[in-house]
This record gives structure tokens, C-alpha cells and sequence, in this order.
């Protein structure tokens, strides 16, 4: 599993980011035994302010054709950003 950040976050960014990709790394293993998931997955940290100010903005998405999970960061909790990445995984199971 490839984790990337498509745009430069401030710094309280790069601090929740780590905290999610620790946490993203540790339940994946089991999400993917239990989901039997047989193909690789590329998830994406979105950085997107706009989105963050709207109260019906988006949470992740995935792109079955590339087989990548989205995931927006800004002002949200690790926890929720693990929700999003669990939601989105069964997509792609």
C-alpha cells in the first residue's frame, strides 16, 4: 500500500498526517485479511481547505480504475480520516 500527499500542508497538517498514516498502517493488515483484499491500493492525504469549510464537503472517495483511496485531512480528526479510509476500503475489496 503506497501512501502519498498531493499538496505542501502546514505544519498541524504534516502532525495529523502522521497520526493517521500510523494508524491507517496499523489497521490495514487486518482490514485486509478480513476484506480478503487480493490487489494493491495507493491512498491519497487530500489537502483541501475549500472542502474542510464546507459542511457537506467531501470525507474520501475511491477511484476504482486506479484502484486509490482519497482521503481529506484538513481539520479532521485521525480517527475520522481512519473511518473514511475503512468506508473506502470495501470499495475496493
Amino acid at each position: 500500500m503506497k501512501l502519498s500527499i498531493k499538496k505542501k500542508p502546514a505544519l498541524s497538517e504534516v502532525l495529523n498526517i502522521r497520526a493517521t498514516k500510523k494508524l491507517i498502517n496499523d489497521f490495514y493488515p487486518y482490514a485486509k485479511k478480513e476484506l480478503n483484499i487480493n490487489k494493491p491500493v495507493k491512498v491519497e492525504f487530500k489537502i483541501d481547505y475549500e472542502n474542510a469549510n464546507d459542511p457537506m464537503g467531501k470525507t474520501g472517495y475511491y477511484d476504482p480504475n486506479n484502484n486509490i483511496i482519497g482521503l481529506y485531512t484538513v481539520n479532521r480528526h485521525p480517527k475520522d480520516v481512519l473511518r473514511s479510509f475503512a468506508h473506502e476500503l470495501t470499495h475496493h475489496a
